[in-house]
């Protein structure tokens, strides 16, 4: 009897912490959402969004991207910035954290990615040079779905570019699923 109850303590919590995360690639499927976003370099004198945030922040919704305040520091992953006259799209790092955002380059072809690699080494903390047709794996800063700690896995693809006017545009494809590194169905 002691027995049953100690497997029944020991499994119980792992079993509901399964069924709540819904974003294990083991369980249940991806939850895709597919978007074109239009950014801006912040000192560009445009209208458009600078950054984008990865994190989900409900269904069937845009990609969030949003023109950047000093209250927002902490809301976007990935921000457009002009370094060095080039277009790059940098991570959100936290100071002194070291878990934030994550951003790197593909050598496979956009429609061909079809999983996000888990590695670390695939990803980097510094900002990567925007270059038309590229595609790019990004992994959003850590959130909680309210039983572990996740990230969100995506893909990138420069669709359009203009140096001179500091604007770029993103077809997006992203897992909303609590660490789910697919990206098709």
């Amino acid at each position: 009897m002691r027995l049953s109850l100690l497997a029944l303590v020991l499994v119980l919590p792992f079993a509901g912490a399964l069924s709540a995360c819904e974003g294990n690639s083991f369980f249940g499927e991806p939850r895709l959402r597919a978007d074109t976003v239009s950014l801006a370099a912040a000192t560009s004198a445009t209208t458009l969004a600078t950054a984008i945030n990865l994190v989900p922040q409900g269904l069937g919704g845009p990609l969030e991207s949003f023109p950047e305040t000093p209250a927002d520091a902490d809301r976007y992953d990935f921000t457009v910035r002009v370094v060095g006259g080039q277009l790059v799209l940098r991570p959100f790092v936290p100071i002194g954290s070291g878990s934030g955002a994550e951003i790197g380059r593909s050598t496979r072809d956009f429609d061909a990615l079809r999983e996000a690699p888990r590695s670390g080494a695939d990803y980097g903390e510094e900002a990567v040079p925007l270059v038309l047709k590229a595609t790019y794996i990004m992994r959003s800063r850590p959130w909680s779905n309210g039983v572990q700690r996740c990230q969100t896995y995506a893909k990138a693809k420069v669709t359009a570019l203009d140096a001179a006017a500091q604007t770029v545009r993103l077809a997006v494809v992203l897992n909303e699923n609590c660490d789910d590194e697919r990206l098709a169905d």
